[in-house]
């Protein structure tokens, strides 16, 4: 754990010279508006760990904000600042000396041998966001979740393509709706009745022709006998061409004999009904398979469906064992689907809680996520009556937390480390530049 022993500020500001004692439980800086509280308890120490600069920078993400030469005063060219702090692990003190000039900044460190200390030390111990709640609470719910160390946009982002695939299916699944169930029936082949009609029109085709030469054959032979007859009448001057008339009439026998004998023709007046029944019997098969392909690609669907459903379950379980791994105090805590940081479902702002909640809820978050340095600067401590400020107090330290309340007034407070500051007129400047930090 590491505390804040000791803050020097030096030609800063208004200051030629300041120095803060703070106690390793609650410090109070007690003195009227306009008198330097914040700028002693926190911009100071979050100029000394942390620099000043007109941007934040990868390398330094939250600089005091400001024009350098409006917080260098008018003795000497450069600010300087020191913090004491001490490391309870190591058991030693630490200290940070930061010189600023209108040019930039530079740290230097005093420690124990071996001990690694540069600003990425003091980035990864110093944030400003964790040190005042006030600050905390101005950042959106979401940032205060990023601010917490918790970015669950990853999760988010899977589980929102899930669900739109999961509503994209479920609309397919409405498209395609409850299928009427077709009877099977198997599909008939065409172009087989088709080519059995043809090999049938083929052997009619070639009984036909047998017909058709045997018709000719006996034409030939009717001409032959005609043509014998008149023969016959002229019998006695024809005989030589009678007996060869007679040759050529047996060749023709021969030849007619010869030739095979035509087949009965087949019946062709069916076919047309069985192509007409396979057509039939096609379109109730193709329905069989539409409807069965339906079916698949609706249980496809609903498979899908499932397993993006499981996909989401086990997206969101992982996305709670984040949230669960970063251990915050606060079991009623809730990272909701947009990153914000969520509370019994409200932001950890005001109106939602009231000062007095906010003053014990934030710096408890703030406590899980830096557990090194337990300093905490309370803002707005007047708003609470007594009684609450009391318990308070003794809530946080409880928790190891090491306070520094920024208190307005006068009144005695027993048993406590109070520093009462004077009031002064800083540069109007300079007070807008820290006023515009607060």
């Amino acid at each position: 754990m590491v505390t804040l022993k000791k803050l020097t500020l030096e030609n800063f500001g208004v200051y030629a010279r300041v120095q803060v004692s703070f106690d390793e439980n609650v410090t109070y800086l007690m003195g009227p508006n306009g008198s330097g509280k914040t700028l002693r308890g926190l911009v100071g120490f979050q100029f000394v760990m942390q620099g000043l600069a007109s941007k934040k920078s990868e390398a330094n993400m939250h600089p005091v904000i400001g024009e350098r030469f409006l917080f260098i005063g008018p003795d000497g060219k450069s600010a300087r600042g020191s913090v004491i702090l001490h490391d309870s692990k190591l058991d030693c003190d630490i200290i940070v000396k930061r010189r600023m000039t209108k040019d930039g900044t530079e740290v230097s460190f005093e420690g124990p041998l071996g001990v690694k200390l540069d600003q990425k030390w003091l980035n990864d111990l110093f944030d400003i966001f964790m040190i005042s709640p006030k600050y905390f609470e101005s950042l959106s719910s979401k940032d205060q979740a990023l601010a917490l160390g918790i970015d669950l946009s990853e999760y988010d982002k899977k589980i929102k393509a899930l669900k739109d695939e999961y509503t994209l299916i479920g609309r397919q699944i409405t498209e395609i709706g409850t299928p009427v169930e077709v009877e099977k029936v198997e599909e008939v082949r065409v172009d087989d009745v088709l080519e059995e009609r043809k090999e049938a029109e083929t052997f009619n085709i070639a009984q036909i022709a047998r017909q058709i030469a045997i018709d000719n054959k006996r034409t030939e032979l009717i001409a032959k006998r005609k043509e014998m007859n008149d023969v016959q009448e002229e019998i006695a001057k024809q005989k030589a061409k009678l007996a060869e008339l007679e040759k050529e009439e047996f060749d023709l026998i021969l030849q007619g004999t010869a030739l095979p004998k035509a087949g009965q023709l087949k019946d062709l007046s069916g076919y047309d009904e069985k192509i007409r029944k396979a057509s039939e019997t096609n379109a109730s098969a193709l329905a069989y398979k539409t409807y069965i392909e339906t079916i698949a690609r609706l249980n496809k669907h609903k498979a899908d469906l499932a397993e993006n459903s499981n996909k989401q379950k086990t997206a969101i379980a992982n996305r709670l064992q984040t949230i669960k791994d970063f251990n915050l105090p606060y079991s009623n805590l809730e990272i909701d689907e947009e990153g914000q940081l969520l509370m019994d479902g409200r932001p950890i702002k005001s109106p939602y809680f009231s000062s007095g909640e906010l003053i014990q809820i934030i710096p408890c978050l703030m406590s899980s996520r830096k557990p090194e340095l337990r300093y905490v600067y309370l803002q707005d401590f007047n708003l609470l009556d007594e009684q609450k400020q009391e318990e308070t107090v003794e809530f946080l330290t409880a928790k190891g937390l090491q306070l520094c309340i920024e208190y307005v007034g006068e009144k005695e407070i027993v048993d406590a480390n109070v520093i009462v500051l004077k009031d002064y007129q800083p540069d109007q400047n300079l007070a807008h530049k820290v006023a515009m930090e607060v």
